[in-house]
């Protein structure tokens, strides 16, 4: 069986690598490979730095070219030539290293052709069948996949944060029963005292609470949460008042379980600022009998920061004489109290009622002004409740309630069409990639509005050389007809000079045999000259004898 060393698994404490980039440019004119950065070394730009594409680097030197052919050469095999100091911040692309064998950064390729086109890829630096791990990569994959960490790692601060406030964590399966008015809360205005007993029986059974005060040993009974800030300045003369929770059989579980979060970094299930249930109890003395309690279905706020009632309402709260008004239960229908003294707390806590509806309203109206259209949902259950809580209150606000409606109904009407649009980053990819596909057609079009004019040119040099060509043609006929006939006259003259040379030779004969003929002659005639003067001598002389 084989084994693997230790060494191999990292320890289960040790952090997570973090992820490596490296800060590259992809060529502009090519759009295939990344540039490489080097150093310069000139006398002009000592140590100053610059991007050159790899694949305009290795250029054959070809000779004799054409201009066309020379330009179509250079555009496809580019020099491309950047200083690192111009290159903008944006267009730098975060290149990781490889996430299979490490091996150094990734090899960049932009797809030009295709579903994927103008998508970038990042791949292993080894090639494949040299030893490749295969690893690729499409950037926005990577980035939406940093972006999702990022956000995980921020919603678990932000729980862990949260988790650790004095608000008891708030459980779905709660807000699901709240909005269902499984639950029931109880408000109580009751003064306690050593012989005053105070019994509230629902007939739900999970929504009972049993508050048993029979003197200062037996205030623990009740389950406390004090509703006013300890440190509030508005509110001190209000510390009496508490804040009792409605006990469930169906919450102890629930509400051990942490709060969940959106996306949005809220509280799941934390609908509206007012949510679960309170009992408000006046601590003063009591001197008379045992009274009934006016209970009702009335949110509270979540974080029992701030009170329904103002600081005015403390001492006519603490001068008031119990009575016993009840809405939900029949039994206590009837008062069991003095009549005065119904009246005087009925004037009261309406005044108080109506106060804390219109502090609802406010807090409803903050509430929805501050929260953002996507979270309709949690609008229209916020004002749910507060409208549930109104009603308790037997306050009028059908106008209120219109308007709030209207403005959920038009939150969710935006929320919808913002979601049925393009987001942001993916109309802004488009930008970008309109633009930089804009960019790449307006220098395609200067190269190919150069290339015709180039073209155009030699078109008609092209023209001109072919009519020269032409015309030579004509004249190397014509010579060509020359030099025919003048092989033939050669030729001629060639067998005539061939008859002349023989005749030459003949008459080169005749003429030594003349010439010999000649010089005999010559001698002869010379000969008989001599004599023919010797004998004219010889006459003149016997002439000149002759007459004596």
């Amino acid at each position: 069986m084989k084994g693997l060393w230790s060494q191999h698994f990292p320890p289960a404490d040790s952090p997570p690598q973090l992820a490596r980039y490296e800060r590259c440019l992809i060529c502009p004119s090519c759009n295939v490979s990344t540039c490489r950065l080097l150093t310069s070394s000139t006398t002009g730009n000592p140590g100053r730095q610059f991007y050159t594409c790899p694949a305009g680097m290795s250029v054959p030197l070809i000779l004799d070219l054409c201009f066309i052919c020379q330009f179509l050469f250079e555009l496809i095999l580019h020099k491309f030539f950047k200083w690192a100091d111009e290159v903008k911040p944006d267009e730098l692309i975060n290149v990781p290293y490889c996430g299979g064998c490490m091996a150094g950064v990734c090899r960049v390729r932009r797809e030009t052709r295709g579903p994927n086109a103008g998508r970038i890829l990042f791949m292993c630096r080894v090639k494949e069948g040299e030893g490749s791990c295969g690893y690729r990569v499409w950037q926005d994959e990577l980035e939406t996949s940093a972006d999702g960490q990022a956000d995980e790692r921020r919603t678990s601060c932000q729980s862990s944060l949260t988790n650790c406030d004095d608000t008891p964590p708030v459980n779905d399966d709660l807000a699901e029963g709240s909005r269902e008015n499984d639950l029931e809360s109880t408000v109580i205005l009751s003064h306690t005292g050593p012989t005053t007993t105070t019994n509230c029986n629902n007939n739900d059974p999970a929504t009972t609470t049993d508050c048993n005060d029979s003197g200062p040993a037996t205030m623990g009974n009740c389950n406390y949460t004090s509703l006013v800030d300890d440190e509030s300045p508005v509110i001190d003369n209000l510390r009496d008042l508490e804040c009792v929770g409605v006990t469930s059989e169906t919450t102890n579980e629930s509400s051990r379980r942490p709060p969940k979060r959106s996306r949005y970094g809220d509280l799941k299930g934390v609908t509206s600022p007012l949510d679960s249930t309170f009992v408000v109890q006046d601590k003063g003395p009591v001197t008379s009998g045992a009274s009934a309690i006016p209970t009702m279905n009335l949110p509270r706020i979540a974080s029992c920061s701030k009170s329904l009632f103002t600081p005015c309402h403390n001492a006519q709260l603490s001068g008031i004489k119990p009575f016993c008004v009840s809405l939900d239960s029949p039994s206590c229908s009837e008062p069991l109290c003095d009549t005065r003294f119904q009246n005087v707390m009925s004037k009261s806590i309406s005044e108080a009622f109506g106060q804390a509806a219109e502090h609802l309203q406010n807090e409803l109206l903050t509430h929805l002004e501050t929260m953002d259209v996507k979270d309709h949902e949690a609008m229209s259950q916020a004002a749910e409740a507060t409208f549930a809580a109104l009603d308790c209150l037997l306050f009028v606000h059908q106008d209120f309630k219109a308007r709030a409606n209207e403005l959920i109904h038009c939150a969710t009407l935006l929320a919808n069409i913002e979601e049925s649009m393009p987001r942001n980053n993916s109309y802004q990819k488009l930008v970008d990639q309109c633009s930089r596909e804009r960019m790449r057609l307006d220098e395609i079009n200067s190269f190919h509005a150069k290339a015709v004019d180039t073209m155009t040119d030699n078109k008609k040099r092209l023209k001109v050389l072919q009519e020269e060509i032409s015309s030579t043609m004509d004249w190397l006929f014509q010579i060509e007809a020359e030099l025919s006939s003048f092989e033939v006259e050669i030729l001629k003259m060639e067998r005539e000079l061939d008859e002349i040379s023989k005749n030459k030779e003949v008459l080169e004969g005749k003429y030594l045999i003349a010439s010999k003929a000649l010089e005999e002659s010559q001698k002869l005639r010379e000969l008989k000259e001599a004599e023919w003067n010797a004998a004219k001598a010889a006459y003149n002389r016997a002439r000149m004898l002759l007459r004596g």
